[in-house]
C-alpha cells in the first residue's frame, strides 16, 4: 500500500511540474519570440544619426491580459530586433541618449547588444 502511495505522489509531482513548465512557456515567452506584427504601435522614433527606427508596441498583460506591457523593437535595414519589454499602465516615451543607446524606465540599453526584460528584474 505504501509503495502505491509513493508512486502516486511521484506521478502527481511530475504532472504538476509539467503543468508549471507549460504555463511558463505559454505566458512567459522570451523577448526574441514576441511577434510584434499583430501588436499596435504606440510610438516611433528615429535615432539621431537616422540609421535606426525604434518602434514601441503595446500588448496586453503577460498573465491573463491583466495589465499592459510595452515591447521596443529596433529596425535597421531589413533586420529587426526586440530590445526591451517593460510593464506598466503609464507609457514612458523612450529617449535616445546617442546613436546606439536609448533610455526607458530608468534603464539604458545599447540597441545592438543589450536587452531589458522587466520579468527578470
Amino acid at each position: 500500500m505504501k509503495w502505491r502511495l509513493h508512486w502516486r505522489s511521484i506521478i502527481i509531482v511530475i504532472l504538476l511540474l509539467a503543468f508549471a513548465v507549460g504555463i511558463k512557456v505559454r505566458f512567459y515567452s522570451s523577448l526574441e519570440s514576441v511577434n510584434t506584427k499583430r501588436l499596435q504601435v504606440v510610438s516611433e522614433s528615429v535615432s539621431p544619426d537616422g540609421h535606426y527606427v525604434l518602434k514601441t508596441y503595446v500588448m496586453g498583460g503577460v498573465l491573463l491580459r491583466s495589465d499592459y506591457s510595452y515591447i521596443g523593437e529596433i529596425e535597421y535595414g531589413d533586420q529587426r530586433r526586440n530590445v526591451f519589454w517593460i510593464s506598466g499602465n503609464q507609457f514612458e516615451e523612450p529617449k535616445w541618449i546617442d546613436d546606439r543607446t536609448i533610455e526607458i524606465d530608468g534603464k539604458r540599453i545599447d540597441i545592438l547588444t543589450d536587452q531589458y526584460d522587466f520579468r527578470w528584474d
